[in-house]
């Protein structure tokens, strides 16, 4: 679990371009919690999930994706039919969809 969680901090970061300091200043915490983070050497509290998702303007879900069982159903079909289309890609595909999805939707409001 910790190694899943901190692949995608390093991802999000790596994506944003953002340093570990940059990501430390933004979260209130050290480089060296960032760096334990990505490394998986420890898991993170609700609180600073939620500090980096933020701070990576990235949503909880792409966090923690790998912890949900591949047969988690979501109630709202739409949805359900976006996470079976991703589930199979990789991170950095799955990533991309989720962005161009955020752009589209964006740009219908």
């Amino acid at each position: 679990m910790e190694k899943e969680i901190g692949k995608r901090i390093y991802q999000a970061r790596i994506s944003k371009d953002i340093k570990q300091e940059k990501l430390a200043e933004l979260t209130n915490t050290s480089v060296s919690t960032i760096s334990r983070l990505e490394c998986g050497q420890t898991v993170p509290s609700l609180k600073t999930l939620l500090k980096i998702s933020t701070a990576l303007n990235v949503g909880l879900d792409f966090l923690l994706y790998d912890l949900f069982p591949a047969d988690t159903k979501i109630s709202d079909p739409d949805l359900q039919e976006i996470a079976d289309a991703l589930r199979p890609l990789s991170p950095k595909k799955r990533h991309t969809a989720l962005e161009l999805i955020r752009v589209y939707t964006t740009s219908l409001k």
